[in-house]
């Protein structure tokens, strides 16, 4: 096998060059159109060259091209009015770089990732359930794409081959983006309360940051995963106390956009990496009960106390809560409804099994898709859980091959806290399981599996945890 590291040349010898001009110019071409649908040539050379230039260029150009078109292009394509199919980006910069990577770094050989086999028949899944529907070809590979598309990310991560010193910096960069929502946040909520005053709700929806479209549910999650980093930082370094509120500062946001579900979510996460995720080594377990208690506190007290907007006043309102989650709202079905949902649609055994397809119930952009539920009723299959879009699309099967993958992360990130002697990777690993449990409880009130910025996030501190484990000799390669 090629084992190169970071400092090696991408494309040594001429051939590469010539193949990658007569092979993946067109492919280049051919992956704007289907990603972007778009019938404006301009902005179809201009998709294609974006691609073209990331197999090109050097990795880490490329990969700051994914992370940007995964962090901020969705809040730029709603706040500058780009074409809408632009969100598709990132799923082909990730196809084309997977390509390169499996040609010319890998030589065609696999790469060892504790996800391959489920993986694969998540894939497999995906495959019967298409044969077995009658959800048209196009629909359906684009769907598969948006539920495994940063699983592929992950793995290129791990083909790559990059150093310690790269990977460290990806996390950093995870990091960095999630504090810049702070001041994001406070501007967009300054700016909607003084300069263009709106109504309070539709004020906090948009002071969310600059993430997807300032949704305040998607970027809680983002703040309540960098929230566990930042509590492995402070377990790890146990005298430096101010990071732990440096990661309650990420709760700003969070009220700022009135996401009353990532008060909840923060809570959840604060107890689970106070008293479960932590090994002895950390701090006893009476003085971690101590400190989630005071956490706990703190991130209820905020959210009663007013400053964060009228509706956090019914955040223990329990009636409330259950009207709210089972109501169909403009953005789609309620949360709780889409379980019922869920029931009635897979209406035989093979189909709770596999689900209608990848596809069923998600739009496409160029053909029409006549099978989907969405049209059959767009009003309640506009929004929806990703529990319920996975079962649907790839039945109960698929799900808990999603919830075996994230388990088996899960089990990779506490093999590497067992031996790991960096601090700092010790601190990321212990985070990872925080985030493991926002990732997987998040799903049951917004689709965070497939949602551009928090899945980038997930994926790429799994990949440096997995690639420094390899490293370290922790992880076989």
């Amino acid at each position: 096998m090629n084992v190169r590291t970071d400092a090696a040349p991408r494309y040594p010898g001429l051939w590469q060059k010539i193949l990658s001009l007569i092979f993946i110019a067109p492919l280049a071409m051919v992956l704007a159109y289907a990603a972007t649908g778009a019938n404006n040539y301009i902005f179809l050379l201009v998709v294609a060259s974006i691609l073209f230039l990331a197999v090109l260029t050097d990795f880490h150009v490329s990969l700051v091209m994914i992370l940007v078109s995964s962090f901020f292009l969705g809040w730029a394509i709603w706040f500058f009015q780009l074409p809408p199919q632009l969100i598709n980006l990132s799923y082909v910069l990730i196809i084309m770089m997977l390509l390169r990577e499996f040609f010319f770094t890998a030589n065609f050989t696999s790469v060892r990732t504790p996800i391959n086999y489920l993986l694969l028949c998540l894939i497999a899944v995906g495959a019967l359930s298409f044969l077995n529907g009658n959800v048209m070809p196009y629909p359906a590979v684009k769907s598969m794409l948006r539920h495994v598309g940063y699983l592929l990310f992950f793995v290129l991560l791990i083909m790559a081959r990059l150093s310690e010193k790269t990977m460290r910096r990806l996390v950093w960069t995870v990091i960095i983006v999630a504090f810049i929502q702070i001041p994001a946040s406070i501007m967009q909520y300054g700016w909607y309360t003084l300069v263009a005053p709106k109504e309070f709700g539709t004020r906090a929806d948009l002071s969310g940051g600059i993430l997807g479209v300032s949704v305040g549910g998607h970027n809680a999650v983002m703040m309540a995963m960098t929230f566990c980093l930042m509590v492995g930082f402070m377990l790890v370094n146990r005298k430096r106390w101010y990071l732990g509120l440096a990661g309650l500062a990420l709760m700003i946001p969070i009220y700022l956009s009135s996401a009353r579900a990532g008060v909840l979510m923060f809570a959840g996460a604060a107890l689970f990496m106070l008293v479960i995720a932590p090994r002895e080594r950390h701090a006893g377990l009476i003085k971690r009960l101590y400190a989630a208690m005071m956490v706990l506190a703190i991130i209820i007290g905020l959210a009663l106390s007013g400053l964060g907007g009228e509706s956090f006043s019914n955040l223990f309102d329990f009636n409330y809560m259950y009207e709210y989650s089972v109501k169909r709202a403009d953005s789609g079905m309620g949360r709780l409804e889409a379980f019922g949902v869920v029931k009635t649609t897979l209406d035989s055994p093979l189909l709770k099994l596999i689900g209608r397809g990848p596809g069923a119930a998600t739009p496409t952009s160029i053909v029409k898709n006549k099978s989907s539920l969405m049209a059959e009723d767009p009003t309640l299959f506009k929004g929806m859980t990703t529990y319920a879009l996975v079962t649907l699309e790839l039945g109960y099967l698929g799900l808990a091959l999603f919830l075996l993958i994230f388990l088996r992360m899960l089990f990779a990130s506490r093999k590497l806290l067992k031996v790991i002697d960096d601090p700092f990777w010790e601190a990321i690993a212990l985070g990872f399981g925080g985030m493991v449990f926002v990732y997987i409880i998040s799903s049951l009130y917004v689709s965070s599996w497939i949602h551009y910025a928090e899945t980038f996030a997930f994926w790429a501190v799994a990949a440096a945890l997995y690639r420094v484990g390899q490293l370290k000799g922790i992880f076989r390669q």
